[in-house]
């Protein structure tokens, strides 16, 4: 099993050595990661982040189909530039985008905030740390990232009925 060190010690090898060490990844024409093994073969592998709630993009679980680990990958930014793109465009496939449409009720429980939606999809729930702002894009757009990383999206505020406006000013002000 691969695993990308990024504990600085005195004694690491340098960056281009953990390179080295690092997993070779790249993506199928079917949009799969794949992982290069030992023996020089390419397999399939699904990311399966160990702390999904807390640290999304790090500490990533590299597996096959069988469930066998091939690879931790502590910290993306310590791949390869090449295999950093795969790992992090097929990490990107993995999670949503929901478009909100309402707004139902936000209400702080101790450092988060629970959100109670209605999307596209469907009526959601689902939380940000208190420190979480949303990101009010260029083009007017307001994205929300949950603590799984899932993305939820007013594409214009203007279109949200008025109590969801009314619950989502101090929001995005």
């Amino acid at each position: 099993m691969s695993h990308v060190n990024t504990q600085p010690k005195n004694d690491s090898p340098s960056t281009g050595d953990r390179a080295e060490a690092a997993p070779r990844l790249r993506r199928g024409d079917d949009g799969r990661l794949f992982f290069l093994t030992e023996n020089g073969a390419w397999k399939p592998v699904l990311i399966r982040p160990c702390f999904p709630w807390t640290l999304a993009n790090r500490f990533l679980s590299l597996r096959d189909e069988e469930n066998n680990e091939h690879a931790l990958v502590a910290d993306p930014e310590e791949l390869p530039e090449e295999s950093r793109e795969a790992l992090l465009g097929a990490l990107a496939d993995t999670r949503f985008t929901f478009e909100i449409e309402s707004v139902h009720q936000v209400e702080t429980d101790f450092e988060l905030r629970v959100w109670r939606v209605r999307t596209a999809q469907g009526d959601r729930t689902f939380c940000t740390k208190t420190d979480d702002w949303p990101d009010r894009l260029d083009d007017g757009r307001i994205v929300f990232r949950d603590l799984g990383g899932d993305l939820f999206v007013i594409p214009d505020l203007e279109t949200l009925d008025a109590r969801s406006r009314r619950i989502l000013w101090s929001y995005v002000v």
